[in-house]
This record gives C-alpha cells, structure tokens and sequence, in this order.
C-alpha cells in the first residue's frame, strides 16, 4: 500500500491528475476538411484534465475546462478527510491497541508499541470481540510474528508494511476466514493468498489452487529472489509485488488477462518477463522504474498499455507494438533512457511508427519519442499535437523544431529534456500547458508567439538558466507559479504591449525592437 501510496502522489505531481483513458486517435485532418468538433480528452495534471480539440478548416483551438476539475477534486479531498476524522474521534486505545467499536465488533486501527518477538492480537477489546484490522503496525520494525486469534474475518493487506523483521503469521486453528501456510497469511479455503512476510527469504512457489493474490500482498519484500506462480491463479491486485528490489525472475500464469497498477513498480532487479499469451491489459505504472529491464515481448491480442506502465526502464533499448493494441496512455514508455525505437505492426489501426517515433495512424499526433535518442528532431509538417510526456525524460535531445500549424503541446511535454537550449513555439499554439518545460535545466531561451494566450502552472519550473522569454505581442494570462524556481528568468517584450504588470515570478524588460538574432535563429 505504500508504494501505491507514493504512486498516486507522484502522479499528482509529475503525471495525468485525472488517469483516464488515453484517447483511441482519431483522423484529425479528415475531420477538419468537414469542419466537424472533435473532443478529444487529453490527459494532463495539477487540475488541467480535459480540453477540447476544436477542429475547423484552419486550426485546432484549445478550451480549456480546470477551474470545476479542481473544485470537485478539492471536494473530494475534504469529504475523504472529513470521514478521517470521524473514524480518529472514535478511536480507543488498550494496552498499545488503538480501535473502534463498530456492530459487528473492536476493529484494530493500529498498534503504538514496539515489539522484538511475537506479538498476539488479543480476543477482546473494549468488552466486544476483535473482528477486523485495518490499520498497520507502523512501530514494529522488530516484530518477528504475527498471531491471529479466533475471530478476525478480515485484515488490511498493509497490516505489516513497516514490520520489516516479519517472518510469519500464525493464525488459529479456530477461526473460520484465515489461516496460515509456512507463516504466509491465506483466505481459510486457500484461494487467496493475502500477505506474504516481509523478512522471508530465497524463492517461492505459490500452492497450486490459489486464485487470486491480494494487492501489495509481497510489497518490499527485499529478500524476494523469484517466484513462480501457478496457473490457477487469474487475479493478482495492484502492487503485490512491488519494490521487491532483489526480485530477478517471475512465472505468471498462463491466464492471467491484467496486469494490475504499479504491479512491478521498482522491481530493480528483474531484468526479464514473459507475458501471458492471454493477456490484454498493463495498467498504469505496472513496471515502473524497473531499470534492469531489458526486453518486453508483448502477446498478440495486449489492447492496452496504462499511463507510465513502463516509465523508467532504464535498460529497454526497443519496442515492439502489436497490431491489436488500440490504447496507449499517456508516457507508457517515457524516461527509458536507453529506449531508441518504438516499432508498430504494419496491421495496427490505431497507432504508427515513423522512423521509431510513435505516432496515431494520422499522423497528427505524436504520442511517444524514445528517450534514449541524441541530437536535433524534427517534429514532422503534418503534426497537429504533442501529447503528454511525448519527451519526458530525452536528456540528449539538445534542438527540437516544431512546425508551424502545430496546436497542442501537452502536459510534461518536455519535462527533464535536459540538453535542450532554445524553443521557438509556433504561432498556432494557444496554451503553454502544465508543466511542459519542467526541469529543463539547460533552457536558456524560448521564443512566445502571439497566438499564446495562457501559460500554465509550473510551465517552465526548474529551468535554472532560463535567462530568456520572448513574447512577441501582450502579456498573456500566466499563472504565478508558471516560472517557480526558474530564478534568472527575465521577460522580453515591446514597450507598446501591455499587460505586464500582472504577470509575477520573472523580471520584465521592455524593448523597442524584439532581439532580431534571437528570433531568427529560433524561427
């Protein structure tokens, strides 16, 4: 639970807020020619989920909808904490035990002692029987054995996320929903398998008949070194094996249709996997900065690849894409160092490799460029968007020209292109979005045109020796936050434009004549 924890977080910070479904790409250019409206969801973050690609004879105009996205988000928050809240004001504590009373019994929320040894989870609490525990036992980094009594019918599979020295659980013969099997914790009737310990070592093979293996069930389980898991089971819940850092080899079975969110996530040390012939589906984040992969061969019939579901592969150097896959979501192969193809079956209908960038089958959208190529690129004449995290992470990118007619460049667009110096933006784009030139660090200069009305938040944070932008016409809206820790960030503008003064976190210098040097280079 925790690394799906820090996941969301991260999401919220450096991927889509809102993780809905990639687009299925549509032919943009026909679609114009009829002057049709398009709506076309892109995935974006910090409160920008939704625009819409208008689509016209001429260009593609941008509206954006953020301000309801983030009331209901910071709703939802409130509501969530509200509820938090109420459940803390219950709460009692017993000899280290903290819990509530509920109608069907004491539920432990958690325990406050440290111990060295075992530890028994008692009977009773508060005069009523202990039926449930939801919470984890986040100061026993020294137990060493959990013992379930009678009555407990249900545990939080995060029950022992920090219990580090964990080796078993034992769990009595009297109670009728649990029961352990070489200290692994498992449903009574032994389909599922819920918690393995952490402190356990060496390989392990999971007993045949088990059918589904609860979410974060082998999180952190350093001493993990492989593990074969047979074919009965047809359900593995997200982060089960996630940052099992020493984790080499893994058997899945043959059915298995999903892997689930953040299911590999920092497995560092697994260098290879073989899917499932029937698999369909890889969630978002599923092998998250596994850096020691090396190779992925994908079934035939996978339909979908999630939001950064490969992000951080520092080791894979190709990708091959089958023809039945139709979703690709937002930064599925981004930050992968070493990655310099993105290969396509000829019989895709969805998606198109142009010289190993990955592209819908229009054209219109470029949709992944393989981090681990070095130089200049030269985003392609037809291209009418760059969607999210398209160059997140090309370190060795050092010039990017964009083609005039281009109308959206999206959420992380070029977020850590490191090498890159100067950006002239077209004079069709509208919107500098969230975060699209975070953490470029050797930035230096970006030419603004006229057509662009908004930037964004964090649009170009972390761009240490951004010395130089370039509006060519009146201030534009900018968000205060649209230069945060970009310190020599100084705005150039004509002495006739307006507006300036509301624009904060950069200095503003006015100018009878725009840098001709600067602007022919760039343009």
């Amino acid at each position: 639970m925790l690394l799906s924890a820090i996941y969301v977080i991260r999401s919220y910070i450096f991927s889509p807020l809102s993780l809905t479904n990639f687009p299925t790409p549509m032919n943009v250019k026909s679609l114009m020619n009829q002057n049709v409206h398009v709506d076309v969801p892109l995935l974006c973050c910090s409160g920008l989920e939704n625009s819409d690609i208008s689509t016209s004879t001429n260009a593609v105009v941008l509206t954006e909808r953020c301000i309801s996205d983030r009331e209901a988000e910071k709703a939802g928050r409130l509501e969530r904490f509200r509820k938090h809240q109420e459940k803390m004001a219950a709460e009692r504590s017993e000899n280290g035990f903290i819990y509530r009373l509920e109608q069907e019994g004491a539920v432990i929320c958690g325990y406050d002692k440290s111990v060295n040894g075992t530890l028994y989870i008692p009977q009773i609490l508060g005069g009523q029987k202990v039926c449930k525990i939801e919470g984890s036992f986040n100061a026993c980094k020294d137990l060493q054995c959990l013992v379930i009594p009678d009555f407990i019918s249900e545990i939080n599979a995060t029950i022992s996320e920090f219990c580090k020295s964990l080796e078993a659980f034992e769990v009595s013969s009297n109670n009728s929903h649990l029961c352990s099997q070489d200290g692994i914790l498992f449903s009574k009737d032994m389909k599922q398998l819920i918690q393995y310990p952490q402190a356990k070592r060496g390989s392990y093979t999971v007993p045949q008949g088990v059918i589904a293996i609860r979410y974060t069930a082998f999180e952190c389980c350093h001493g993990l070194i492989s593990l074969t898991i047979p074919d009965s089971v047809t359900e593995i819940g997200f982060s089960a094996f996630a940052m099992c850092i020493n984790l080499e080899q893994v058997v899945l079975p043959s059915h298995l249709k999903k892997i689930d969110s953040t299911l590999f996530s920092q497995c560092s040390s697994l260098v290879e996997i073989r899917m499932p012939n029937m698999l369909t589906d890889i969630e978002n984040g599923a092998f998250d900065s596994c850096s020691s992969l090396t190779s992925v061969t994908f079934p035939s019939h996978l339909r979908k690849i999630g939001v950064n579901a490969f992000q951080g592969c520092a080791s894979l150097k190709e990708i091959a894409i089958p023809s039945h896959t139709v979703n690709i979501e937002a930064g599925a192969f981004s930050n992968c160092e070493a990655l310099t193809a993105i290969n396509v079956d000829t019989g895709n209908p969805i998606y198109y490799s142009l010289d190993g960038v990955l592209f819908d089958h229009t054209k219109a959208m470029l949709i992944q460029y393989p981090a681990g190529r070095s130089g200049k690129y030269h985003v392609p004449l037809d291209t009418l968007a760059i969607m999210t995290s398209a160059f997140c992470g090309c370190a060795r990118l050092t010039e990017i020209l964009l083609p005039e007619g281009l109308a959206n460049i999206g959420i992380q667009a070029f977020r850590c292109c490191s090498s890159l110096k100067r950006v002239s933006l077209p004079n069709t784009l509208q919107t500098i979005q969230d975060e699209a030139f975070i953490q470029c660090k050797n930035l230096c200069e970006v030419f603004v045109p006229a057509s662009v009305t908004t930037v964004c938040h964090l649009a170009f944070a972390g761009c240490s020796r951004l010395e130089r932008l370039i509006f060519e016409s009146h201030a534009p809206y900018v968000m205060d936050t649209a230069f945060a820790c970009s310190e020599r960030v100084t705005i150039y503008h004509h002495k006739d434009t307006h507006g300036w003064d509301n624009v904060k976190g950069a200095a503003k210098v006015a100018i009878n004549k725009l840098p001709e040097c600067s602007i022919s280079y760039l343009r």
